[in-house]
């Protein structure tokens, strides 16, 4: 269930921080007076819900994993997300002719995406992590 609930919270801000580069990418790429069609929404949605799953790379048992091993989850996250949004760019036809300038920007519209919902869930849980230090120590109970 905590999984589940991971994937839905990653697509929300996944799917708010690529609308917000979409709308970056198109405008500099096609300009601002440019008609897009409905179907690029839809892309956009999907193409956002196939990265939210990267959420699976998180789901562990009860254990807390190592620094190590979140290095590795965070990699292959993102090397799955990037192999994603790039064959949805190509499939979809976002990036015309295979032009450097527009993989160059469409590579960097990645990064900056992967950093910004990474640190929104990290800050996140670190709100959640702070806040239940804070009960645990009003009910007694001390941290090690």
């Amino acid at each position: 269930m905590d999984t589940l609930r991971l994937i839905a919270k990653l697509f929300v801000i996944i799917s708010s921080c690529v609308l917000l580069a979409a709308a970056a990418y198109i405008t500099f790429f096609w300009g601002i007076d440019t008609t897009v069609s409905i179907k690029v929404l839809w892309q956009i949605l999907g193409s956002s819900a196939l990265c939210s799953l990267c959420g699976l790379f998180y789901a562990s048992g009860k254990k807390e994993p190592s620094k190590k091993s979140m290095l590795i989850r965070n990699i292959l996250s993102f090397l799955y997300v990037n192999t994603v949004v790039l064959t949805c760019a190509f499939a979809f036809e976002w990036i015309r002719n295979r032009e450097p300038l527009m993989i160059t920007v469409m590579e960097i519209s990645i990064i900056a995406v992967f950093a910004t919902v990474y640190l929104t869930n990290y800050f996140s849980d670190r709100r959640v992590a702070e806040k239940m230090n804070r009960m645990l120590e009003q009910s007694g109970i001390k941290r090690r």
